[in-house]
C-alpha cells in the first residue's frame, strides 16, 4: 500500500485509491470500481498492460455519435514482453479477420460471433458506464470479468463498436494468465456456456471446441466434476458424434 502511495504522490497522479482489506476476485474488484465510478463512462485495466495515449478521448468522441444502445467499444492491441518490446508480428484486428477470413472487425450485437469465440480484449474496451450499473454489473459468479460481460450485453440487447486502431499494450509474463489458466478460467468459461445456453448458438462450431477445450482441461482437476459437466456438454449441444466423445475420454 505504501508503495502505491508513494507512487501516486510522487507522480502527482490525480486518482482515487482503494485498498482491499482481503483479496478480491476480479469481478469483485470491477464491481468495487463501478460503484465509485461517477463518470459517463467506465475502463478497466491491468496495472501491467499499457495504455497509449489518445485511447479514452478517441473512444468518448465515437461513443458520443452512438445511439445509447451501444455500450461498448473495443479497441486493437499489440502484445508486448517484460521489457514493454513489442511481440506480435500483427495486431490482434488483423490476427482475427486472417482467422475468420473478413475485412473488418464486428459490430453490432454480436450474438453469432461471440457464440464462437472470445475475441474482444478487456483493456481496450471503454463502456456507458449508466448501461453496466443499470445491468447490475459484473457477474460475481465468474472468475473473470471480460467474456460473461460481452455475452451478457449482448443478451439483453446492447451494442458493440469497434474502433479500428491500436489503444492498448498487452503484456505477456511468465506469470499471465495465458500461460499459466488456473482450474477458475475453465470452469468460468463452461458456466458461461451454461448460464446463456439459451441464447448462445449451441450448433456453433467454435462454441463446442472452446467448450470441449474447458471440460479436457476440467479432467485434470476434478474427475467428478468432469463426467458431470460433460453429461451437460452433450445435453446442450446434441454433439454425439464419435471424434467428439474420443476427444472428452482421451484428451
Amino acid at each position: 500500500e505504501s508503495i502505491i502511495q508513494n507512487l501516486i504522490k510522487e507522480h502527482d497522479i490525480r486518482c482515487f485509491f482503494i485498498q482491499n482489506q482481503q483479496p478480491k476476485t476480479v469481478t469483485q474488484n470491477c464491481n468495487i470500481g463501478l460503484s465509485n465510478c461517477g463518470g459517463k463512462y467506465f475502463q478497466v485495466i491491468a496495472c501491467d498492460d499499457v495504455m497509449l495515449p489518445d485511447k479514452i478521448l478517441n473512444q468518448v468522441i465515437l461513443f458520443e455519435i452512438l445511439p445509447n444502445d451501444y455500450a461498448c467499444i473495443y479497441g486493437d492491441t499489440l502484445k508486448i514482453d517484460e521489457e514493454s518490446n513489442i511481440i506480435s508480428k500483427e495486431t490482434e484486428f488483423e490476427r482475427l479477420r486472417r482467422i475468420l477470413d473478413r475485412n473488418d472487425m464486428p459490430k453490432g450485437g454480436l450474438k453469432d460471433e461471440l457464440s464462437e469465440r472470445p475475441f474482444i480484449h478487456a483493456p481496450t474496451v471503454l463502456l456507458r458506464t449508466n448501461v453496466i450499473k443499470a445491468i447490475g454489473g459484473y457477474d460475481k459468479e465468474f472468475w473473470f470479468e471480460d467474456w460473461p460481460m460481452w455475452i451478457k450485453l449482448s443478451y439483453l440487447g446492447y451494442y458493440f463498436q469497434p474502433i479500428n486502431e491500436v489503444n492498448v499494450h498487452y503484456r505477456i509474463l511468465s506469470t499471465s494468465l495465458d500461460r499459466n489458466r488456473p482450474i477458475q478460467f475453465y470452469t468460468t468459461h463452461i458456466n458461461t456456456f451454461k448460464k446463456y445456453r439459451k441464447y448462445l448458438k449451441m450448433k456453433s462450431k467454435g462454441l463446442r471446441n472452446h467448450w470441449l477445450i474447458g471440460l479436457i482441461h476440467l479432467k485434470k482437476y476434478n474427475l467428478f466434476l468432469f463426467f458431470k459437466e460433460s453429461l451437460y456438454f452433450l445435453f446442450c449441444t446434441k454433439d454425439f458424434r464419435i471424434r467428439t466423445l474420443f476427444k472428452l475420454v482421451f484428451g
